[in-house]
């Protein structure tokens, strides 16, 4: 940054001491910075555009000045928002001293919004050769037609007639749109009710009728298309550059159908089954209607597809105009597979031989399975209980219904599993079974599943014997941590050992918060002579000594169990930076100190104001940061210098 005219040129070092409770050192900073007077002006530094519109530009134009005593070369002019942009002069341009040159520098917005950015005029003056020009302006859209509907649908029309609908236009844009021009794409529809050329203002809308007249039948699908102009000009804006307006092509999408005198239609169109479980038939009820104005008669009916048939018409059969008849249609699949069928209706109507499809997927019934077919718990202390997953699934093609499930034999049980129950084709349960002696010895028993299908009955064994618990052993017996910063977590490791039988550990608790234990999955079965290794965590809150015990909730014999901790807190160390640099050889009132996370910045000032003194001390400093700090040089007028070079601080942890 430059400073005022009084300064030549200013070196500005940073030296940074770097002074902590627990340890010392210092880093040295140099490469002064210049200060100087700036080489170039511009006569205007704020330059808002107003309004434009996206599509346009506007040019304005700027003075660049040289004023030095010595011939100075403007070597770019760039823009920070692609939006705006400098159209001229060629550059580089040489400047001999106190000449100007023009600039001219145009705002294109690409979209609507209010874009700002600057421009920087750079030279190849070393005493301050740059200068800025902010620059702003405020993007709207052209103007845009939008069609309400978009589409017009006017379903079946008898040749001979004719069906009018309406779109309504409106300018969503921000500049008036002008049309010019109106087609269809076919002959069948027609447009009225709006005059050409047609001025739609911003948020102003008008209507347009659409008709609909077939000159034969089958469907006329098409579009209508409004062709004409948005304006690109801002009422009472100046500068804006060709071109003045763009093309607007909106379409609205129509469709129809012509039918003739008489015409046969089906309700509905079409007949799909879905799954159809072999053994169950399905059917369904089709309506043939006369659409026409005059009577026909339906001669034949006829169906394709194996397992699909039709009844319930007497042919041949005559429908007045508008008047309906019904007849079934049945799928009745002997063996799985994919149906892809059709109805033929034929007739006198114009659409004289009238296809309905057909489609249907035969399946199997429902199948259960059981994975695994039977569950072994092995040997379970008494008192402890283990559980085992089991799933069930549909193996077969249509849904399976489960109605019970019932768990025999003393000790077991289930969870996780509700009936009555349906599972899809493909579909599984998995759910849990569980083994709880409550006396040594062996136990068996029995999962019985009732389904629908073509496994009625299905049963799951369930086996598993009990064994008296044994003893637990903790070592060591007590720990003692030590000295622990506060805030710090320290770790000490132990382990459990089960003997002369199996022992189950099923819940841990501290009697003080700031000792804990770690790496026990609970519950925990371990067998005779097994043992498990965990972890005691110690973490001060605060400082002083500091004892608890963990204590083990087990179905041991010596139950409960219980280990001893003890520790100390110590309050962690402080940390603080302390910053000094050489005084400027201009005349400054003071410095400012700035801060960052990051190497080359962002900076924020950490200094409560300009400083006269060559040093700084940083209190609010975090344990294992790192931070980058720069000084500048401020004068009895506000103007700073340029950063210093940059000093880093590495601060220990804690």
């Amino acid at each position: 940054m430059d400073l005022s005219s009084r300064w030549d040129r200013a070196f500005l070092s940073l030296l940074l001491f770097l002074f902590l409770i627990t340890m010392s050192g210092c880093a040295a900073l140099s490469n002064g910075s210049t200060l100087s007077n700036g080489a170039v002006t511009v006569a205007t530094t704020n330059i808002n555009f107003g309004t434009v519109v996206v599509g346009s530009s506007k040019q304005v134009t700027d003075t660049v000045t040289n004023r030095t005593r010595v011939p100075v070369t403007i070597v770019s002019a760039s823009a920070s928002n692609s939006s705006f942009s400098v159209l001229s002069p060629s550059l580089p341009v040489t400047l001999a001293p106190w000449q100007s040159t023009t600039l001219t520098i145009a705002f294109t917005p690409q979209a609507t919004g209010s874009p700002a950015g600057r421009i920087v005029v750079m030279s190849n003056d070393a005493r301050g050769g740059r200068a800025y020009i902010s620059v702003s302006g405020n993007a709207i859209g052209a103007g845009k037609v939008d069609l309400n509907p978009s589409a017009l649908s006017f379903g079946n029309v008898a040749l001979g007639q004719s069906i009018a609908k309406r779109a309504t236009i409106t300018n969503s844009g921000s500049t008036s749109v002008v049309l010019s021009q109106d087609s269809t794409s076919s002959s069948a529809y027609t447009v009225s009710g709006l005059t050409l050329p047609a001025t739609i203002a911003p948020g102003q809308t008008a209507t347009l009728t659409v008709t609909f007249a077939p000159k034969s039948v089958g469907n006329v699908d098409g579009n209508v298309t409004l062709n004409g102009n948005a304006s690109l000009t801002v009422s009472g804006a100046s500068g804006s550059s060709n071109p003045s307006s763009q093309a607007i092509n909106a379409i609205l999408q129509v469709s129809g159908s012509g039918i003739g005198a008489a015409q046969l239609a089906a309700s509905p169109a079409s007949v799909a089954f879905g799954n159809v479980t072999i053994g169950t038939p399905q059917s369904t009820t089709i309506t043939l209607t006369n659409s026409g104005t005059d009577s026909e008669t339906i001669s034949q009916a006829s169906a394709s597809g194996a397992g699909f048939t039709i009844s319930g018409l007497a042919l041949p059969m005559s429908l007045a105009a508008g008047q309906s008849t019904s007849f079934t249609a049945t799928y009745a699949p002997a063996a799985a597979g994919t149906l892809t069928g059709s109805i033929v209706i034929s007739s006198t109507g114009t659409n004289a031989s009238l296809n309905i499809p057909a489609s249907g997927t035969a399946v199997t019934l429902g199948a259960l399975s059981a994975t695994p077919t039977s569950i072994a718990f092995g040997s379970i202390a008494v008192g402890a209980t283990q559980s085992q997953s089991e799933t069930l699934r549909n193996t077969g093609g249509s849904p399976l219904h489960i109605t019970a499930a019932t768990i025999t034999g003393t000790g077991f049980g289930d969870s996780g599993i509700t009936v009555p129950t349906t599972l899809n084709p493909g579909q599984s349960l998995t759910f849990n079974v569980s083994f709880s002696p409550n006396s040594g010895g062996a136990a068996s028993g029995s999962l019985a599943l009732t389904a629908d299908g073509s496994v009625p009955n299905l049963t799951v064994a369930l086996s598993g014997s009990g064994t008296a618990p044994g003893q637990l052993s903790l070592t060591p017996g007590s720990t003692n941590f030590g000295n622990v910063t506060v805030g710090v977590r320290q770790t000490q490791s132990a382990t459990l050992t089960a003997s002369g039988g199996a022992v189950t550990v099923s819940a841990t608790s501290s009697t003080n918060p700031e000792f804990g234990i770690s790496g026990l999955s609970l519950p925990l079965n371990l067998a005779a002579g097994q043992s498990a290794p965990f972890t005691l965590t110690f973490t001060p809150q605060a400082s002083g000594a500091a004892s608890g015990a963990i204590i083990l909730t087990t179905n041991a014999t010596n139950a409960p169990l219980s280990e001893s901790l003890t520790g100390t807190g110590v309050a962690a160390p402080q940390h603080s930076v302390t910053l000094a640099w050489n005084a400027s050889t201009s005349t400054v009132v003071g410095y400012n100190v700035y801060r960052g996370t990051q190497s080359g910045g962002p900076y924020s000032v950490i200094s409560s104001g300009p400083d006269s003194g060559t040093s700084y001390t940083d209190n609010l400093v975090q344990a294992g940061q790192t931070y980058y700090y720069v000084v500048t040089a401020v004068d009895g007028s506000g103007n700073e210098s340029v950063n210093s070079n940059q000093a880093q601080a590495v601060i220990p942890t804690p």
